[in-house]
């Protein structure tokens, strides 16, 4: 989503009074245009306190709006990005630090974490946080109950796999769960009469042999 603040809200205010009210006979502002004008004046400051809210605590807007005045470069911290990741309790990690575009996401999972109880939705949801880069569509997350007490996550395609990828979805989860999470990158694997026809297109069945490109793809653990 994005908005497009408004800063003109005392001239629009004025527009709309009528000529005849516009001015006194002298010609000067009249006090009901002055009235009116103070009137916009306080929904101007809401209007402006609202895009301070709306810039301030959306971390992909904070991103645009770091990118367009100076910090949007990944060497340049941004301090939008910094005080929403220390409200949260996420600080900026790695060696070298983390990018800026490395970074959002880490807020997005700690912020999910706080709100977590254990809920699949989530859990899936702070998966897809941490693996997708900003703009990009969300990945694709299979959630699986594994016995007696665990779950296995397989995200599809990740744009970024973080280090510390296993800490955070430990503390994304209800305490005492195991968690194991997997990759599958490309078409996934099922039994069809070719991977190349568009109507057989789906998956891959069994390629000729190990290094066969055509074949499927199973999973593998990250």
């Amino acid at each position: 989503m994005s908005m497009t603040p408004i800063t003109d809200y005392e001239d629009r205010a004025e527009s709309l009074i009528p000529e005849f009210l516009k001015r006194n006979a002298a010609g000067a502002q009249s006090n009901f245009a002055k009235e009116v004008r103070a009137f916009a004046a306080m929904v101007q400051e809401l209007e402006d306190a609202i895009n301070d809210v709306y810039l301030y605590r959306s971390i992909d807007q904070a991103l645009i709006y770091g990118a367009a005045n100076g910090f949007g470069d990944s060497a340049t911290e941004n301090p939008i990005l910094r005080d929403i990741g220390s409200a949260v309790g996420q600080p900026r990690y790695g060696n070298p630090l983390w990018t800026n575009a490395q970074y959002a996401p880490m807020i997005k999972a700690k912020i999910a974490m706080n709100a977590s109880q254990g809920e699949p939705e989530r859990i899936i949801a702070a998966l897809q946080t941490i693996t997708t880069t900003p703009v990009n569509t969300p990945k694709r997350v299979e959630y699986v109950n594994s016995f007696p007490a665990g779950i296995t996550l397989t995200v599809e395609d990740p744009d970024t796999v973080p280090a510390n990828m296993q800490q955070i979805m430990e503390s994304v989860v209800s305490g005492g769960v195991s968690v194991k999470i997997q990759q599958r990158t490309g078409r996934p694997f099922c039994f069809s009469l070719d991977g190349v026809n568009p109507y057989y297109s789906y998956g891959k069945g069994f390629g000729i042999n190990s290094t066969d490109v055509n074949g499927g793809q199973l999973a593998f653990p990250l």
